[in-house]
């Protein structure tokens, strides 16, 4: 898998050594609280086991996801992913540590992921699912160009939940 540079971060795959970090990460309410995919309370063993699958995942072909940590000055500080990646399209999902809020780290994870999807990937079009209440989530993605769709009622669960989502797209 590749391993991707900006300015300031690094863009890599999942290690092993990143289990406690992950684990910390994903035990902040704070954190999980728009992601739909990670129950609370997560555990330390589950972090191993989220591990091991992104790191078969890199391996699969095709490849359907790809899946970085997002590292800045040799720090664990959040990840990014593109994932149902077909042939034109992918979804892009992200969440950073609590630490690193409001420091314009996964603005620039996701200009670089953006660049990488159209030129190595040949991706014409990216797609975000948005919770209505995530409005950093909103802001990043309209900083990265990225227009409103829609709103998708009742579009995912989420602690058996149903929640309405906004859908997010940048094309090429």
């Amino acid at each position: 898998m590749a391993v991707l540079k900006s300015k300031n971060i690094i863009l890599r795959p999942y290690s092993t050594k990143d289990a406690q970090d992950l684990y910390e990460n994903f035990n902040d309410i704070k954190i999980i609280q728009f992601m739909t995919g990670v129950k609370y309370p997560f555990t330390l063993n589950r972090a191993k086991k989220w591990i091991k699958r992104c790191q078969k995942t890199a391996r699969k072909k095709p490849i359907k996801e790809i899946i970085f940590v997002i590292e800045k000055n040799k720090k664990f500080v959040g990840s990014i992913s593109l994932k149902n990646i077909e042939k034109h399209k992918a979804e892009i999902g992200y969440w950073v540590g609590r630490l690193y809020w409001n420091q314009g780290i996964m603005t620039e994870a996701i200009k670089t992921v953006v660049d990488f999807s159209f030129k190595k990937l040949k991706l014409d079009r990216l797609y975000a699912y948005v919770f209505l209440k995530n409005k950093n989530s909103v802001t990043v993605l309209i900083k990265n160009k990225f227009k409103k769709e829609g709103l998708l009622r009742k579009h995912r669960i989420k602690d058996g939940e149903f929640v309405d989502m906004y859908l997010y797209a940048r094309i090429k």
